[in-house]
């Protein structure tokens, strides 16, 4: 039986597919930002991720969870404190960050 150009793409795709997906592999990061001087969480603190459109708030325990597809940067800011950013990859994926009070 002779095989045509479209059943041998067929028969590729989900090679082609599962190779694609394993280098798109998302991680999350899970953290925590804290008042460096009471070490009380600050809710609504803003982390984005530097260079994307993606960002997202901390809840009222001062949690925070963003998902990403590569290692990067994130901002993290919060009114009356100084802003500051931090290197983040698969491997320092819960960071703990302790905002200090603007001066």
């Amino acid at each position: 039986m002779k095989r045509t150009k479209y059943q041998n793409l067929t028969a590729l795709l989900p090679l082609l597919l599962s190779v694609t997906m394993a280098w798109s592999q998302d991680f999350q990061i899970k953290g925590k930002i804290l008042d460096k001087e009471t070490n009380l969480p600050l809710e609504s603190a803003t982390i984005s991720v530097e260079g994307s459109r993606l960002s997202t708030k901390t809840n009222p325990a001062g949690e925070f969870t963003l998902t990403l597809t590569k290692s990067g940067r994130i901002i993290v800011s919060y009114v009356g404190f100084s802003t500051q950013t931090f290197s983040v990859s698969k491997e320092n994926a819960t960071p703990l960050i302790l905002l200090s009070r603007d001066q």
